[in-house]
């Protein structure tokens, strides 16, 4: 079992390297489906490893669940590109390690401010 981070971009260089990193430190996999950016967005996905899938954009909802089906782990953690977890923040377990749920603090930023909120996840069988 893992956890495959997900991102969903059009033209997000600005933001694009802080929430690859922090989905980087605690998932085993990133999707990222770009809706054909047209500055360095690709450039940056490919420096993190990201499996990458270009689509024509037509609603969030399918872009995502696009995404989701790409995913190969069981857990899938959906982040906007100019999102973050907090920096000091790290889940208390290994990807492989969880297996009822999990809480997480994420940082958005919005009109050049940062905002926390706790984001929780659970399954559901």
């Amino acid at each position: 079992m893992g956890i495959s981070g997900v991102i969903v971009v059009l033209n997000e260089q600005k933001v694009l390297r802080r929430a690859l990193e922090n989905l980087q430190r605690f998932t085993n996999e990133i999707v990222l489906v770009d809706s054909h950016s047209t500055d360095d967005t690709l450039k940056i996905a490919a420096e993190y490893n990201c499996r990458i899938f270009q689509r024509d954009f037509d609603n969030h909802r399918d872009q995502k669940n696009f995404a989701i089906e790409q995913c190969k782990s069981e857990w899938i953690f959906l982040l906007d590109a100019d999102d973050g977890t907090l920096h000091s923040l790290r889940p208390s377990g290994k990807p492989e390690e969880i297996s009822a749920g999990f809480s997480i603090i994420r940082l958005r930023s919005f009109v050049e401010a940062d905002a926390c909120h706790v984001a929780l996840g659970a399954v559901i069988a």
